[in-house]
């Protein structure tokens, strides 16, 4: 059993909840998002494309797949132009994994800075949904 007031689970996030209840707490809900996206910045490798995806509210990898892939063989430096191709390719699908494990670490931090309460009312709400 758990005993004293909750700090979250995060050590360097100590003491920034999210909770609900009185008005009081849309002021923590704010400084606690605004301490999250800082930590996600600057503990996660290339965590600020967490942080745009968090505030836009959709998730969304930030780059976009290349799109100039050589078509003509037989065009002089065609090879080159193919491996560079590749490269960005490669760089692409890099980034695109970091990308998904961020946005699963992120999950955790901000789950982990929930309340027990406030976990016990998003648990509630997901099961009417569900019905």
């Amino acid at each position: 059993m758990m005993s004293g007031k909750f700090e979250g689970r995060e050590p360097k996030l100590r003491g920034h909840v999210f909770d609900y209840g009185d008005v009081k707490k849309a002021e923590a809900f704010y400084r606690t998002t605004e301490e999250a996206c800082q930590f996600i910045r600057t503990d996660f490798k290339r965590g600020e494309d967490v942080v745009q995806t968090l505030r836009a509210g959709k998730e969304g990898h930030l780059s976009s797949f290349p799109t100039n892939k050589p078509t003509d063989p037989l065009e002089e430096d065609y090879g080159i132009k193919m491996d560079i191709y590749k490269k960005q390719v490669a760089v692409y699908v890099d980034s695109l994994a970091l990308y998904q494990d961020n946005l699963k670490k992120a999950y955790g931090v901000i789950l982990g800075q929930c309340s027990p309460n406030l976990k016990k009312n998003l648990q509630a709400q997901s099961s009417r949904a569900r019905m």
